[in-house]
């Protein structure tokens, strides 16, 4: 697993072309953790688009045979503007053109779902928004929360990135 700091598309691409190429590559698959990454531009709000739109930008143009894009915590977005009714149109969409490959949630009757409720009971709540704000207003992550970056003798300077083997 790769995870690369903020770049642009074609640095991104380089990166990308270069880990496809040193490790044989056969499929990439990105990961939003929010769902975002499903908007197409004409929706209310499009909450930090920046990230997603580069990410998918850089990977269309590569030659790898499977390309997929994973949203993770559907509703996270909310606080951005996303408005979920237009995302589930969206997937809808998908799913209509077979590019929608289905989804998993933790039941809500579980010992995890619970676990997940306790843990985000007492979360602060972000202060409402005021007007479209981008992802460059906001704070950066503690410095807990960044990963941590190692490149790869030879790499090109985009290709510096975190990874979990």
């Amino acid at each position: 697993m790769y995870a690369f700091p903020p770049l642009g598309v074609q640095p991104l691409r380089a990166a990308y072309r270069y880990l496809v190429e040193q490790l044989n590559i056969d499929a990439v698959v990105l990961v939003d953790g929010g769902t975002d990454v499903l908007l197409r531009g004409d929706e209310t709000d499009l909450g930090t688009p920046v990230e997603d739109i580069s990410s998918l930008a850089a990977v269309a143009a590569l030659d790898v045979p499977v390309k997929l894009v994973t949203s993770l915590g559907f509703g996270i977005d909310a606080y951005d503007g996303v408005n979920h009714v237009q995302v589930l149109e969206n997937l809808a969409a998908l799913d209509r053109d077979g590019g929608y490959l289905g989804a998993l949630s933790i039941p809500g009757s579980s010992p995890e779902a619970a676990l997940y409720r306790d843990a985000v009971a007492d979360a602060p709540r972000p202060p409402p928004r005021t007007g479209r704000a981008s992802s460059k207003d906001r704070s950066p992550p503690p410095p807990a929360a960044r990963s941590e970056t190692s490149g790869s003798p030879g790499a090109p300077a985009a290709a510096t990135c975190s990874s979990t083997p």
